[in-house]
């Protein structure tokens, strides 16, 4: 198993001074912020040699399992916890079917070789079945130059039978394309397409492509499409296909009373319930996270006041050098989605630095009113796309008040593709067009100008 970071290493350590239980079952506070994707994978990180390093991860809604499968993927490389997301079934979103094939695809190659493994659904998610592991693999086309398996016309059929579809030009998830002797298809799951050069039936070679150029970006020695549908079958729930000694861990089970007893029947798993009170009978562990003072007491209302900004922002500053002072690690991170404190361990967040309106947008949303100026941070959410009258697309990461010349105001701040920032007033900005949360087409644009805006 991978050597933990510092900063996992302390979360471990006060998780499982407050978990460790011989009941089968234990209740536990709800976790504050990114508290809840550290909880899941050190259970999936298990010492207990009775569990295996398998967690599912049961949200209320499809909002809370994408915020804890973000910040799963963040903590991934400094823990080697993998995270899958197991949405439910939606209308005309193949994506999402076909994340639910990648489950169980996974869980059948998990068995052969079992590794630390979290799946995060939401509990709507659990109420409906896939087709089972076998199923999907046979419906998995694997590209390998020079075998006879990558065939042109096996590939183009077995394909569309996978619930590709065919178009001019690849640029979605489950789409493919062919021209002449160029098959391009993008895989569920994959960050880029892939683009399959043929002589005749042979395949000769792979490459990755950018999807908005159509322009190739590196070689590869092979490729695997997963399918986006699977012929009908028979399916089963997720809930009877877990691996022996599982745990499943139930965020905030109060949001859904009753409804995980109805989903598991008489299923003999591990379970922790996150959230007070606890299910009648099931043991009360020890082990709290605690949220960061400041900007997580504020009301929405509270951006329109400077003066609680600057007194929340001061109450955060006192209580992280009181941290430091008693010997605890105060880790900045930008990339979770909220900050926590544990015994020996601060997380801290841009969300605890950067006041906004920090719930995330679910998946799908009516697209914003496009050209609609932003007159203050409550009109826009972080993560959204805005277009700035000078400096071209961006992404809203927050707003915070400044002094200039004696008189206070809220400032956007403002990311680039390029990675550089802008601090300035809204009145330049504008929602983008589109569903929030989603780029538009030309969202990678480099930005055109630097400084502050006005």
């Amino acid at each position: 198993m991978l050597k933990a970071s510092k900063r996992f290493a302390l979360f471990e350590k006060a998780f499982w001074e407050g978990a460790e239980s011989p009941s089968p079952r234990l209740a536990l506070p709800s976790f504050s912020g990114s508290a809840t994707a550290f909880a899941a994978a050190a259970l999936a990180r298990t010492p207990r040699a009775e569990d295996a390093p398998f967690v599912l991860a049961v949200t209320p809604g499809l909002p809370e399992a994408d915020a804890v499968a973000d910040d799963l993927r963040v903590l991934e490389g400094e823990c080697g916890v993998r995270a899958l997301s197991f949405p439910p079934p939606l209308e005309d979103d193949p994506a999402s079917t076909a994340a639910r094939l990648k489950v169980s695809a996974a869980l059948g190659a998990w068995r052969m070789r079992p590794y630390p493994l979290v799946v995060v659904a939401p509990s709507a998610a659990l109420l409906t079945g896939v087709p089972d592991a076998a199923a999907v693999d046979a419906a998995t086309v694997r590209l390998v130059p020079g075998d006879a398996a990558s065939a042109f016309s096996q590939v183009q059929a077995r394909l569309a039978a996978a619930g590709y579809e065919r178009a001019g030009e690849v640029t979605a998830v489950g789409q493919y394309a062919v021209r002449g002797g160029v098959f391009d298809a993008w895989s569920p799951g994959a960050a880029r397409p892939v683009r399959a050069e043929y002589f005749g039936e042979d395949l000769e070679s792979l490459r990755e492509f950018d999807p908005a150029l159509q322009t190739s970006v590196k070689n590869v020695p092979s490729a695997e499409l997963s399918p986006v549908t699977v012929p009908s079958g028979e399916e089963t729930r997720l809930l009877d296909i877990l691996p022996a000694g599982a745990t499943i861990l139930w965020v905030d089970h109060n949001s859904y009373t009753g409804l995980s007893h109805s989903l598991l029947g008489n299923v003999n798993f591990r379970q922790i319930f996150s959230g007070m009170p606890a299910p009648p009978g099931v043991p009360e562990g020890t082990f709290q996270s605690s949220p960061l003072p400041g900007f997580a007491e504020l009301g929405a209302e509270s951006a329109r006041s400077p003066e609680l900004l600057e007194a929340a922002r001061a109450r955060l500053a006192a209580h992280l050098a009181a941290a430091e002072k008693r010997g605890a690690l105060v880790v900045e991170d930008g990339e979770l989605g909220g900050g926590f404190e544990v015994p020996g361990l601060v997380v801290v967040t841009r969300g605890d630095r950067v006041f906004a309106h920090r719930r995330r947008a679910p998946r799908a949303q009516v697209a914003g009113v496009t050209g609609q100026r932003l007159s203050e941070s409550l009109d826009i959410e972080p993560g959204e796309y805005v277009v700035h009258v000078d400096y071209g697309i961006g992404r809203f990461l927050g707003s915070t008040e400044v002094e200039v010349g004696g008189t206070r105001s809220e400032v956007f701040t403002i990311e680039y593709a390029d990675g550089a920032l802008d601090e300035g007033q809204g009145g330049r900005a504008a929602r983008g067009a589109g569903p929030r949360g989603v780029a538009p087409r030309d969202a990678g644009a480099p930005r055109r100008g630097a400084g502050l805006c006005v």
